[in-house]
């Protein structure tokens, strides 16, 4: 991928039927799933040897409603506790050339 490239991708929450009951779905996801990916993030502070890519947040929403934030709101919390129905996530990514470029410039908080 291209410095200033966008990856744009929809996966399914770890929580979700859609993860649980479709056999070609291998992994679930949660937005900290990413984090490696984004400098500031903890896991990739803590862990950085994982991947040298980086990327700045530019988008997230949970079944296509945009969040500020890649933290899951209080509303799926309480339906991933009662088993019910959690739906997709959707990133959208930026390719930074290097790890300062990505540092300090996601519009989407990492908390």
């Amino acid at each position: 991928m291209k410095v200033e490239g966008t990856l744009e991708l929809q996966v399914p929450h770890f929580g979700s039927l859609a993860h649980s009951s479709d056999m070609t779905h291998r992994h679930g996801f949660t937005p900290l799933s990413f984090g490696f990916f984004i400098p500031e993030h903890p896991y990739c502070k803590a862990q950085p040897w994982h991947t040298h890519a980086r990327f700045r947040a530019t988008g997230f929403a949970l079944d296509d409603k945009p969040m500020t934030s890649l933290s899951i709101p209080d509303d799926w919390r309480d339906a991933m506790l009662r088993h019910k129905v959690v739906g997709n996530m959707q990133f959208k990514l930026t390719k930074c050339e290097n790890h300062e470029d990505a540092l300090h410039t996601d519009p989407v908080s990492i908390f």
